[in-house]
């Protein structure tokens, strides 16, 4: 029995909502070797806010780009 049973309810019916971007992520760079993409996701991270390296992925360079997108709220 869960101890609350709302969050328990709650955390049942979202468990498998995913992230569209990080998915195409995820399923993007099969033929990347471990080094390249790592390369390209500290690229990424340390670029300025509004570019991922030119030659990523394009999932991942939306994946970049989404992430410097000012919130709605």
């Amino acid at each position: 029995m869960a101890l609350d049973p709302e969050m328990a309810s709650n955390y049942i019916a979202h468990r498998r909502i995913g992230d569209q971007l990080v998915d195409e992520v995820v399923e993007s760079p099969a033929g990347l070797g471990g080094g390249e993409l790592g390369r390209l996701l500290q690229a990424g991270m340390d670029g300025p806010q509004d570019a991922a390296p030119r030659d990523a992925p394009s999932a991942l360079r939306d994946f970049f780009a989404d992430g410097n997108a000012e919130p709605d709220w």
